[in-house]
């Protein structure tokens, strides 16, 4: 295929253009410069990608340009050399595109501040002499810009080389996280060949044979050595097997698959002891050296010259570029967060009750009596929550607004004094504080009076707050020093923040709220402050 190169960004290296003027008229050259390229590279598709990615990467700027210029390579290589699109290219294709990177051909290369597009005759048209390369580029920078940009997108999901450093994969070969299960079976094979008659090998093939069929990773038999006897294998008949340890963090509870029973009689019968376990058989299955020193144990029998432990850890937890760089509790934390949204859009989408309380707020907001104006309740000085004068609190409150009783003021604040005192985090402890003021300043009464009903009147006014409570990102609640010697509220400060008016961010936002209103009244109640929870309710219905 002849290369007639074509810039695929702006002159100011944009996939897309936010401004009018020559600006639309490259776009409109370079879309019809993707429709002229040949129905196999899918040209307009790839270009899509990028877009995308270059959307996804706006909020963190600092290198983006570079990026673009490394996936604009990318294209060209696809389109030209390859003459197909990036969907098409394969793992044995990414090494050739790092060499070609590294020695670019002498007609792909233009000298440098070359411009993109020229007006010549007063018509805007891509420069013929403009080429995607410079000078050479790294291969780690272009690894790491392409594992970026095919983790964005699922369909090209560890297509790359994992870093080195990260994975510990033997130098020159490719991330084995997709290939891992079947790694795995294949030294099983092997192992059960190799440990015939060998009592050691015969342990070690039990015990990557538990992990492996189990999901269970060797630290974790290790840490339950004691609790792992053969008291965790329940038989219950055909197809009710079950393997099951009582922790003191919970229950592991797995089915027994019929591929692992094999290396499980196998074990049994080296032993000496009837294929099923008896009632009587309660000591550890293996000794604390066994577990501890399985790693070393275990032959490298592997063809790939993987070490056999590291097929385990990339069988059950991948490696850390295919894992994104997660801990497997962060993991479980991301997972339970989009499940949580996943709830919320579900009640906007089939939950009527939210319906009927996001119609109601907004007719709240409608009223047109005076809003009292909202105050700091604590300060924050080194990452640590300070409660202010309970005397200078009051005075901020009623300096605004002249309603409001002293007995309330003081009431309220000295609930929030005693949840201030139990630290229950910051998040908390400012949803917390926009309860105390709409309870004191709106409501007419101590967070500790509230009924059910009144946090049903909590979340509408979370679901839409007036303008004189919700501020700017950024404002700060710092006390400032007048020249009497006392400390005053900044007035600029609001509890909430200004959001745009779609509904799924203000459900989402209320929800939160009301959820750690819930865990405070919760702590409340368990010190002993309170004696129920009304909030309780509220948060079952919500969350």
């Amino acid at each position: 295929m002849d290369s007639s190169f074509h810039s695929l960004l702006t002159q100011d290296a944009e996939p897309v253009a936010h401004a009018q003027g020559q600006s639309s008229v490259q776009l409109s050259l370079i879309e019809n410069y993707l429709q002229s390229l040949p129905a196999v590279c899918f040209a307009e598709e790839c270009h899509a990608l990028v877009v995308r990615y270059y959307q996804s990467r706006m909020h963190r700027p600092r290198y983006l340009k570079y990026e673009l210029y490394i996936l604009e390579k990318l294209l060209f290589w696809s389109f030209f050399v390859k003459v197909t699109s990036i969907k098409g290219l394969t793992i044995t294709d990414i090494p050739e595109f790092l060499d070609f990177c590294l020695n670019p051909p002498s007609n792909w290369v233009c000298p440098r501040r070359t411009k993109r597009f020229i007006v010549e005759l007063g018509v805007l048209k891509a420069n013929p002499v403009w080429r995607p390369f410079v000078k050479s580029v790294k291969p780690a920078w272009i690894t790491t810009v392409l594992n970026r940009f095919f983790s964005a997108n699922s369909n090209f999901a560890r297509l790359v080389l994992c870093p080195l450093s990260s994975s510990g994969i033997p130098k020159g070969t490719q991330c084995y996280c997709d290939s891992a299960e079947q790694l795995a079976l294949d030294y099983l094979t092997m192992l059960k060949c190799h440990s015939v008659g060998n009592t050691v090998f015969e342990r070690c093939l039990f015990l990557f044979a538990t992990s492996f069929y189990l999901r269970i990773s060797p630290r974790e038999l290790f840490k339950y050595r004691e609790l792992f006897t053969m008291q965790c294998f329940v038989f219950q008949g055909a197809g009710e097997n079950w393997f099951i340890i009582s922790t003191g963090n919970g229950m592991y509870r797995c089915e027994l698959p019929d591929l692992y029973l094999e290396y499980f009689f196998r074990w049994r019968s080296l032993m000496g002891l009837p294929q099923y376990p008896e009632p009587t058989e309660l000591a550890p299955i293996v000794m604390h050296s066994s577990l501890k020193n399985l790693p070393f144990l275990l032959p490298k029998l592997s063809a790939e010259g993987i070490a056999p432990w590291k097929i385990l850890s990339l069988f059950l937890f991948k490696c850390r570029v295919c894992n994104g760089k997660l801990t497997s509790r962060a993991l479980s934390k991301k997972e339970s967060a989009g499940r949580y949204k996943d709830r919320i859009i579900d009640k906007q989408i089939t939950n009527s009750g939210i319906d009927d309380y996001f119609s109601t707020c907004k007719k709240v907001v409608d009223c047109t009596s005076p809003i009292p104006v909202p105050a700091p309740l604590f300060n924050i000085s080194r990452r640590t929550e300070i409660l202010v004068q309970k005397e200078i609190l009051v005075r901020s409150l009623m300096l605004h607004n002249e309603t409001v009783k002293v007995e309330i003021c003081e009431s309220g604040l000295s609930l929030f004094d005693s949840l201030i005192r139990l630290k229950p985090g910051r998040l908390k402890l400012q949803a917390f504080e926009k309860l105390t003021l709409w309870s004191i300043l709106i409501c007419g009464k101590s967070p500790a009076d509230l009924t059910t009903t009144e946090t049903q009147d909590f979340y509408i006014f979370c679901l839409n707050p007036p303008p004189q409570w919700a501020g700017k990102l950024g404002e700060p609640r710092k006390l400032l020093r007048s020249e009497a010697a006392e400390f005053l509220a900044n007035p600029r400060w609001r509890p909430f923040l200004q959001i745009e008016a779609k509904k799924h961010l203000r459900v989402s936002r209320a929800g939160r709220i009301i959820g750690w209103c819930n865990g405070c009244f919760r702590q409340l109640v368990r010190s002993g402050s309170l004696r129920n929870n009304p909030f309780s309710i509220l948060n079952n219905y919500i969350n």
